[in-house]
């Protein structure tokens, strides 16, 4: 079984990305709602390639990647409060949702007033 690379999750380019994607969202007029229900899916299903020079990531499908604070025993992150930066935006766009079917965030249009 493959494992994540914990160091490159907590890398500062993340909230350069994060940002970013940010801008983006708000000029296509969509919103990040809704909140973590724990169900494992980002951290034990997926993997994500990094390039660092052009600050940018995609998501690479891979089963059986476990994140190595992914507690299988427990089926949760044992290190959920101090969870790396990339674990707290993600999902960042409506793309990474693809991967993650039981994920309770969602990506809203945004009604302009």
């Amino acid at each position: 079984m493959a494992e994540k690379s914990f160091e490159s999750t907590n890398h500062p380019v993340w909230f350069n990305i994060y940002l970013r994607i940010q801008e983006k969202l708000k000029a296509e007029g969509l919103k990040r709602i809704g909140k973590c229900n724990h169900c494992g899916d980002c951290c034990k299903t997926i993997d994500i390639e990094v390039d660092f020079g052009r600050e940018t990531y995609k998501v690479v499908d891979v089963e059986n990647v476990n994140c190595k604070t992914w507690d299988t025993k427990e089926h949760r992150c044992s290190r959920y409060i101090f969870r790396p930066l990339l674990c707290r935006m993600f999902p960042m766009q409506p793309e990474d949702l693809k991967y993650l079917p039981n994920c309770s965030y969602k990506f809203v249009r945004i009604k302009k007033k």
